[in-house]
């Protein structure tokens, strides 16, 4: 038998190296746990968070919208005495002499005293303003006859919380506020007021069933 040339007897034949090798299984293995299983947690993990994402907007818009519906009831609820008729205290509110204070004893106000007071009112709502630039809201409770109870919360200008509560009385085109005045520090006080408001009230009487004789 001849031998390849430079090949002695009893020396094993070498093969050349294959150009590439393929991977073992636990290879294959390892690869599969470090790159492909992350990978696949991670879209598992969007599209869950998508899922919740589509299902929780349509109730977030559900809720936001019951809340401005139920917002908009309240502030537009018109307030009625037994008789149907409504009153609109709307208006500025002076001492008896204007440009005297609205609080007294004028001791019991702390910070700049108030020398006017305007409220707006919509429906059982107040919104108020003051000489001193400081900001009120509140509403009004009951409606007996003329003479609506009322509560507003403010501040003075050193930053003490204010309730005021009290009635507001209607009397041919004139209102008139009568409450006590109470801050967070103790102090308490009345405050009155004397405003122009409009001498139009709505009048709603109770609807009968009136029977025709034949």
């Amino acid at each position: 038998m001849r031998l390849a040339p430079g090949r002695s007897a009893g020396q094993p034949l070498l093969l050349p190296a294959p150009l590439f090798a393929l991977p073992s299984l636990s290879n294959l293995q390892k690869r599969f746990e470090w790159r492909i299983l992350p990978a696949m947690k991670t879209f598992r993990h969007f599209v869950f968070r998508a899922l919740v994402c589509a299902l929780a907007i349509p109730a977030l818009a559900a809720v936001l919208a019951a809340c401005d519906v139920s917002s908009t009831d309240t502030v537009s609820a018109n307030i009625t005495n037994s008789n149907g008729e409504s009153y609109d205290f709307s208006g500025s509110y002076y001492a008896a002499t204007q440009g005297e204070p609205l609080v007294s004893p004028v001791s019991m106000q702390s910070g700049q005293h108030i020398t006017w007071l305007r409220l707006l009112q919509s429906g059982a709502s107040l919104q108020g303003y003051d000489s001193a630039k400081q900001n009120w809201s509140g509403s009004i409770s009951t409606l007996n006859g003329s003479t609506a109870h009322f509560t507003l919360k403010g501040r003075t200008t050193t930053g003490h919380a204010v309730d005021v509560v009290g009635s507001l009385s209607y009397d041919s085109g004139s209102a008139t506020m009568n409450a006590s005045w109470i801050e967070d520090n103790g102090n308490a006080a009345s405050i009155y007021g004397y405003a122009s408001v409009s001498t139009n009230s709505s009048v709603n009487p109770p609807s009968t069933n009136s029977v025709v004789n034949p």
